[in-house]
């Protein structure tokens, strides 16, 4: 049994590119409760009857809905990692068991629990557009069968592909389940500043000038791949290379007296 659904934006290749240096951190909440918890007057004002849910809100009002989940709606705090990534990676974190199984040609053994992706990406606006993927799953005894090697359980899967742009200070919640059980993701990005590279010497920084010229060349030509390419072997030399540079202050002008014979 596996559940779908995709709520994808496109990004540009030159956005993309032009970003790829910056550093994020993902701070993230993973609850897990029964399915009644949706029927939870706190949780109802928030989402209201969507199902499953993905929206993006103000950080404080997120995490005062995850405490009041867990204080009064029998949720469970799974897992509340902090992620790095860089802009247009993805990072994963799982939460994962394995089940042994006898079969005909040995053993195998299936995953169980929750695992989920995380693509950020940051805008030239400062936000963020951020997908997450989550996949939960679990044994379902039921649908087991037995064999000549052992009794061999069912499994099911569901699966979430949601993406939503992301402000600064907010958080993305992405709320999935069935009849029996529910489970919330609750991701928070944060942009960490750039710290250019050390050992850059100035042939380095040289190089990866030429790069990205021939990188603005190619998006003039609407080129996006070759762009992307260019842009990956700038940033692998010079990370700092894409940050814009400060503008040098304006040289102080130089004030000649006039004597009195030119008056």
């Amino acid at each position: 049994m596996r559940f779908l659904v995709s709520l994808c934006a496109f990004v540009g290749v030159a956005t993309l590119a032009r970003a790829e240096d910056r550093q994020i951190q993902i701070d993230v909440t993973v609850l897990s409760g029964p399915s009644a918890m949706k029927d939870h007057a706190d949780w109802k004002a928030v989402a209201g009857k969507e199902y499953p849910i993905c929206k993006a809100m103000p950080q404080a009002d997120a995490a005062r809905l995850l405490a009041s989940l867990r204080a009064k709606a029998g949720a469970k705090l799974l897992a509340q990692p902090s992620l790095m990534t860089n802009s247009g990676q993805v990072a994963v974190f799982s939460i994962c068991g394995h089940v042994l199984v006898q079969t005909a040609s040995g053993s195998r053994t299936y995953p169980v629990g929750t695992s989920i992706g995380f693509r950020p990406v940051v805008r030239d606006d400062g936000n963020f557009y951020l997908e997450v993927c989550p996949t939960i799953q679990c044994i379902n005894e039921p649908r087991g069968v037995e064999t000549a090697f052992g009794f061999v359980p069912g499994f099911d899967e569901m699966s979430i592909r949601a993406a939503a742009d992301v402000k600064p200070g907010e958080t993305l919640l992405i709320v999935m389940g069935d009849e029996a059980k529910c489970q919330v993701v609750a991701a928070t990005p944060h942009l960490v500043p750039v710290t250019p590279r050390a050992n850059a010497d100035a042939r380095t920084v040289g190089v990866a000038l030429k790069l990205m010229a021939k990188y603005r060349d190619a998006c003039a030509n609407g080129d996006m791949e070759q762009a992307r390419e260019f842009a990956t072997m700038a940033l692998d030399l010079d990370p700092a290379c894409f940050v814009p540079k400060p503008t040098p202050p304006a040289p102080p002008q130089k004030i000649v007296p006039v004597s009195k014979s030119q008056q």
